[in-house]
């Protein structure tokens, strides 16, 4: 039997696969090892089973930056599945053999945050770094959240939706400040106003404010491979997902050739582990 886990940081999704069918999917709270202690990794762990059954386990995580994490992730993870083969990957990983399997290409991850790497068909050689939402996570949920916030707060987009933000939140500058300074996930706290962005498509201003920052992830991220115009590029993630269209439009500006544009990763890692 083989287990298949794609993880960020606050879910995972788990799928159990016994002779090529998938058996069972588990959805469970999220494991990054740099964010969460070995406690609270243990007690997610717990709630899995087919312990003595599973002969691979292919983990796929946000917080899985180098070798030295992964291997104390793997260990925790060999305390229940004592009988599997362990194989602890980084997310970006994942979606490269994801949507990309054995060839080769360029993959951008467009999410709550974002990255990009160059994949050679087996291993990523290259890697331009996301560094965070504050300086970097150029076309992310939060950098698309934080620029709204912050065009509000200053009363630099138009008044209606100023006042339909006002009216969907009720959320005061003080609320807004604490949430963003003061909390343990400002990141996601930004990136939850997408969903704003998605009701109000239809407004220029909006759509301005997508296509700007899907365009500096393009050319601080993607531009900087210097293959970045003769291979597919390929994206994963809610952002991506939601916001295709714009993506396809930017990257025909920059002649770039666009591939697969997928919500999750966890269907093409199950072809691909298939």
């Amino acid at each position: 039997m083989k287990l298949i886990c794609d993880s960020g940081s606050t879910k995972s999704e788990w799928v159990y696969i016994k002779d090529g069918e998938i058996l069972q999917k588990v959805k469970l709270d999220g494991i990054n090892p740099i964010l969460h202690t070995a406690e609270k990794i243990d007690s997610i762990i717990k709630q899995l089973n087919y312990f003595e059954t599973v002969e691979n386990l292919f983990f796929y995580g946000a917080g899985c930056i180098n070798d030295e994490v992964n291997r104390k992730l793997k260990e925790q993870l060999k305390l229940k599945f004592t009988k599997a083969s362990i194989e602890v990957n980084s997310d970006l990983l994942g979606a490269a053999r994801s949507l990309s399997q054995n060839e080769k290409s360029i993959v951008g991850i467009l999410g709550t945050g974002s990255n990009s790497c160059f994949y050679d068909g087996s291993k990523i050689v290259e890697n331009i770094s996301p560094m965070g939402f504050i300086i970097g996570d150029e076309g992310s949920g939060a950098v698309m959240g934080k620029q709204l916030i912050a065009d509000i707060c200053k009363n630099q987009c138009p008044k209606d939706i100023i006042s339909k933000f006002n009216q969907k939140y009720n959320l005061s500058k003080s609320d807004i400040v604490e949430n963003i300074y003061r909390s343990n996930s400002p990141s996601k706290f930004l990136a939850s106003f997408t969903y704003f962005l998605v009701e109000n498509i239809e407004n220029k201003y909006i759509q301005n404010l997508i296509y700007r920052c899907i365009k500096s992830f393009l050319i601080r991220n993607i531009l900087q491979y210097s293959d970045a115009k003769n291979l597919k590029i390929n994206f994963v993630g809610s952002i991506a997902y939601i916001f295709s269209d714009i993506i396809k439009q930017c990257m025909l500006e920059f002649d770039l050739n666009c591939g697969k544009i997928e919500k999750t990763p966890l269907n093409g890692l199950i072809h691909f582990h298939l």
